[in-house]
Formats: C-alpha cells, sequence, structure tokens
C-alpha cells in the first residue's frame, strides 16, 4: 500500500544574504586595524611636528666647536679651495661636503646649517618609517621613526648638533 502523504523533501533553499560592503559597517578586526593605522600615523604626526617646533626655536644657537670646523672647511670648498689646503685635520671630508651643500642651499650661517640638519633629519625620520614599515608594520615604522626623531632632540647625545652622524645615518638608510 503506498501512501498517500507525499514525501517531504528538504527544506527549500534560504535567500542568500547579501554581505554589506565592508566600507559601510567594518567588522572589529577591521575596525581596530584602522584605529591602529590612525594611531601610527598620530604618533608620526605628533613626532615630526615636536622635532621641527623644537628645531626651529633652536635655529639660532651658536655652532659649537667641530660644527665651526666643518663650516669652515665647507666655505672652503664653496670657495673653490680643496679640503685640506687651507685647513687640515685628520677627519675625512664627507661632512665637510655635506656642509658645503648645506650651506649652498641654505645659506652660510648658523640658521642655514641648523635648517640643513633639520631637513636631514626629516628625511631620515621618513626613510626610518619606510624601512619599519615594510619590516614590521605601519605601527612599527612610525615608532621606530617617532623614537629616532625624539632621540635627535636629546643633547647629551649632541642631537641637536650637526656632526658626521647624522649626515652618516642619513645615507646608511638611504641605502637601506
Amino acid at each position: 500500500m503506498k501512501s498517500s502523504r507525499k514525501r517531504l523533501s528538504a527544506a527549500p533553499p534560504r535567500p542568500k544574504l547579501v554581505p554589506k560592503k565592508a566600507a559601510e559597517t567594518p567588522t572589529p578586526a577591521r575596525r581596530s586595524t584602522l584605529n591602529l593605522n590612525t594611531l601610527a600615523y598620530l604618533l608620526l604626526a605628533a613626532a615630526v611636528l615636536l622635532v621641527v617646533v623644537v628645531r626651529v626655536r633652536l635655529l639660532s644657537v651658536p655652532l659649537e666647536r667641530d660644527e665651526g670646523e666643518y663650516a669652515l672647511m665647507g666655505q672652503l670648498i664653496l670657495q673653490g679651495i680643496p679640503p685640506y689646503e687651507m685647513a687640515y685635520n685628520m677627519k675625512l671630508p664627507g661632512t665637510y661636503y655635506a656642509y658645503a651643500l648645506l650651506m649652498a642651499i641654505f645659506g652660510q650661517t648658523t640658521e642655514g646649517i641648523r635648517i640643513g640638519l633639520l631637513v636631514a633629519h626629516l628625511i631620515s625620520i621618513g626613510l626610518l618609517f619606510a624601512i619599519g614599515r615594510r619590516m614590521g608594520g605601519l605601527l612599527i615604522g612610525a615608532v621606530a621613526a617617532a623614537t629616532y626623531g625624539l632621540l635627535c632632540l636629546i643633547p647629551a647625545v649632541l642631537g641637536l648638533m650637526a656632526h658626521a652622524t647624522h649626515f652618516n645615518v642619513l645615507f646608511a638608510l638611504a641605502g637601506w
């Protein structure tokens, strides 16, 4: 005997839900990524702003001993006199040429040298941010760059003076 009941088929397929776009409602994971990215950029911007403000306030600080030597040699180079012809030292001429370039661009004054150092630091901060971002992510790059910028403001390590170290760091980071 056949039953008069019809076999119930599987439940009818549910209509597919169309997911909302990620931009409309971010997921919690996406929200935290947005927050970290925002935090990274804010940290970097705050550090750069602090570096610029401090350095601009200290533009007219007199040159210290080594800076005066570098500036003299840079001026001689700008006058067409090669290094070690009129002034002697045991240091290599790279910093003298860096000073000559800075003074040719920003002027042969203390302020010109300080502005040139500020530009060198800002480029170094940008390069360090790019390297850190590539190696570990946006937040790591921002922390590394901000840390370097703040360390360059410490008088105990002569971070405010335009020594050879700052130019070495710039070229080392550029070569990375």
